[in-house]
């Protein structure tokens, strides 16, 4: 009787036994050898919560059969235990919950969205496709169509100015509007001031604009308006003694406006340069260093470090 009941024991500890999954395998080794959890996912650098999911055998909790397989040998490594016995109790194939997610190595082009124009699309989806293909197209002529027809009325516009006659009182503040090139006189012929001082390249410039000027009969009427112009400034530039001179002993760069906001001077000076300037007043003038321009107003000194911050003036002649 006795040994009929040890045979059954047996029998029902025999399947208990063969029923030990991998994951009980490494707890076991793991519990055993007393190292926390916690400490061997700190060694191997790997969530507590994929370690725990290997030893419950919770395979929907692992990205796939190679995870969980490198993981066992890194386990089997650290615990200094035989690793092939439990990776032949590992599963063998992808889950179905695994395979649904995309792998890492996957590459970007399998994990796209299918398009739109593709057959598996339907025809729903094909007619969509050709509808906004159609209703981009149509945008695109619009807005084609309606550039053109701005640089048509741009053109026009051009057109119509280029075929404006010019007035006479446009000829008359040519000299005082227009900015002065660097190789060019400051002033029009009959401006300059008798006592300012030229160098060798403004004198050439004057006198080659002068014989420019000269041989020119048909411009009686531009003449006569620059004629009106000099008519207008102050008389104190008949006297001799400029509204305004700027005498630079450094590299500075000046601007002179006059009281119509025409641009008179505006030219960088060298150092020992010499510009006069007379306009209808208030002139405003800029320096762009005030610590090398010695500045006269109607002949007398004027202090210009008075009027600078941060080494740039900016003050009025009245």
């Amino acid at each position: 009787m006795s040994e009929a009941v040890g045979a059954e024991n047996a029998q029902n500890n025999a399947p208990a036994a063969e029923s030990v999954g991998p994951g009980q395998m490494l707890r076991q080794a793991r519990t055993g050898q007393d190292v926390p959890l916690e400490a061997l996912a700190a060694t191997l650098k790997v969530p507590v919560e994929k370690l725990q999911a290997l030893e419950d055998e919770d395979w929907q909790a692992l990205p796939d059969v190679v995870f969980a397989r490198s993981l066992t040998m890194s386990v089997c490594r650290n615990l200094r235990i035989p690793a092939q016995p439990i990776l032949d109790l590992l599963p063998q194939q992808q889950s179905a919950r695994l395979n649904a997610r995309p792998s890492i190595n996957e590459p970007v082009r399998d994990r796209a969205v299918p398009s739109a124009l593709t057959p598996s699309a339907g025809p729903l989806g094909r007619r969509l496709a050709l509808l906004s293909v159609l209703l981009l197209a149509g945008a695109a002529l619009a807005y084609a169509a309606w550039q053109w027809q701005q640089g048509q009325e741009e053109s026009a516009e051009g057109a119509s100015v280029a075929a404006a006659p010019a007035s006479p009182s446009s000829s008359s503040s040519f000299f005082s509007a227009a900015a002065p090139e660097a190789d060019q006189p400051l002033f029009a012929p009959g401006q300059v001031p008798a006592d300012a001082p030229l160098d060798s390249d403004e004198a050439g410039a004057a006198a080659g604009q002068g014989a420019a000027v000269a041989p020119a009969p048909q411009a009686s009427a531009q003449t006569d308006a620059s004629a009106a112009s000099v008519a207008e400034a102050p008389a104190a530039a008949a006297g001799g003694t400029p509204a305004l001179r700027l005498r630079a002993t450094g590299e500075v760069w000046v601007q002179v406006r006059d009281a119509d906001g025409s641009l008179v001077v505006e030219k960088i000076l060298k150092a020992g340069e010499v510009v006069d300037a007379t306009a209808r007043r208030p002139l405003s003038v800029v320096l762009g260093k005030a610590d090398v321009t010695e500045v006269e107003i109607d002949g007398a000194p004027f202090d210009v470090l008075a009027k600078a911050r941060d080494n740039v003036a900016r003050f009025e002649v009245k």
